[in-house]
C-alpha cells in the first residue's frame, strides 16, 4: 500500500487555508511589459520620430534663411563717369540703382577734397542743356546715396553735378561745379 507523504497534496487536493490565486497574465500589471511588446513599440515610433525631428530642422534653417535674407538688392539701371571741371583735381562715378518697389537712387563716389571754406557739396541732376537742374542734397564724405524724386524722368535730367557751395542759405547753384558726368542707361 501506498502511504501519502504528509504536507504534500494531490492533484486533486485544494487547500481552504490559501487564499485563491488569480491566473497569471502577462499584461496583469501595466507598468510590467513584457520586453518583446515594448520593443516593438518602440521600432514603431523611431521612424516617425526621425521624420518630425528631420522636418523641424528643415523648418527652422528655412525660417532662419528667410529672416537674415533681407529685400532683395536694388538692380543698377544706368551709370556714368564724373570728370573734373576746370579749376578742381576731382574724379569719380555715379549710378543710379531701382529697388524693386520702384524707387531710384543716386549714388556719388566722389575723389575730391573739400571745396575750401565750408566745404560743401551739393549733388544736382541737370537737363542735357543745363537749362533746369534739381538738388537731391548734399554729399558728406567721399560716397553718398540720394532718392530721385518720382517726378524726376533721368530722360530729361540726364547729367549729375557736384557742386562746390557757400553756407549761405541760397539754394541756388553757386555756379561752381566739382565735377559733371552723364548718365548711360544699362
Amino acid at each position: 500500500m501506498h502511504t501519502p507523504l504528509p504536507f504534500t497534496k494531490t492533484a486533486d487536493a485544494t487547500d481552504a487555508a490559501a487564499p485563491p490565486q488569480a491566473p497569471v497574465s502577462p499584461v496583469a500589471d501595466p507598468a510590467v511589459e513584457p520586453a518583446p511588446v515594448r520593443l516593438l513599440s518602440l521600432r514603431r515610433w523611431v521612424p516617425f520620430a526621425a521624420a518630425a525631428g528631420m522636418i523641424g530642422l528643415i523648418g527652422g534653417i528655412a525660417i532662419g534663411v528667410a529672416s537674415t535674407a533681407g529685400p532683395p538688392p536694388e538692380q543698377v539701371v544706368a551709370e556714368g563717369a564724373l570728370d573734373a571741371l576746370p579749376g578742381w583735381a576731382a574724379s569719380g562715378s555715379v549710378r543710379v540703382e531701382q529697388a524693386a518697389d520702384g524707387r531710384r537712387s543716386v549714388v556719388v563716389d566722389l575723389d575730391a577734397p573739400n571745396p575750401p571754406g565750408t566745404g560743401l557739396r551739393e549733388v544736382w541732376l541737370l537737363k542735357a542743356d543745363a537749362s533746369g537742374l534739381v538738388s537731391i542734397g548734399f554729399l558728406d564724405g567721399s560716397t553718398g546715396r540720394f532718392t530721385i524724386p518720382a517726378s524726376v524722368d533721368l530722360a530729361q535730367y540726364p547729367l549729375v553735378d557736384v557742386s562746390a557751395e557757400p553756407a549761405d542759405g541760397d539754394p541756388a547753384h553757386s555756379g561752381d561745379s566739382i565735377v559733371r558726368g552723364e548718365l548711360h542707361a544699362l
